[in-house]
């Protein structure tokens, strides 16, 4: 665990993580990430799409969580409840799902790697 977890505005960002994952057809509880990290493995049909997510947030996000993001996003989840009731959501839904990560992956990994690049 990073010292990422800890901060107010880490917090507030997981919260919307889970209203859009919400929003988008996935269970409340949940992030995104932790959505993509599940079914990027365990999809039959619709595997490649959520590599494809996958691969996009783990970009975004490695500056802080290193390459695998989701998957330490779905453990995290399922660490806090077993049950792991995820959602995929419709066709519909997921492709609300992708627009959701590009619309908001694209200005975090900006700002992600720009910090990285000044403070490290």
């Amino acid at each position: 665990m990073n010292h990422y977890d800890k901060g107010i505005l880490s917090k507030s960002l997981v919260c919307i993580d889970r209203v859009f994952n919400w929003l988008t057809g996935g269970n409340y509880s949940h992030t995104i990430s932790a959505r993509t990290g599940k079914y990027s493995g365990e999809s039959l049909g619709m595997k490649p799409f959520w590599e494809f997510l996958e691969a996009f947030v783990n970009l975004a996000f490695f500056p802080i969580d290193g390459p695998n993001h989701c998957d330490q996003a779905y453990q995290k989840e399922i660490a806090k409840d077993p049950r792991h009731d995820f959602k995929k959501g419709s066709a519909f839904m997921q492709a609300l799902v992708l627009i959701v990560i590009t619309l908001a992956c694209i200005p975090v990994a900006l700002l992600l790697w720009a910090w990285k690049a000044i403070f490290k």
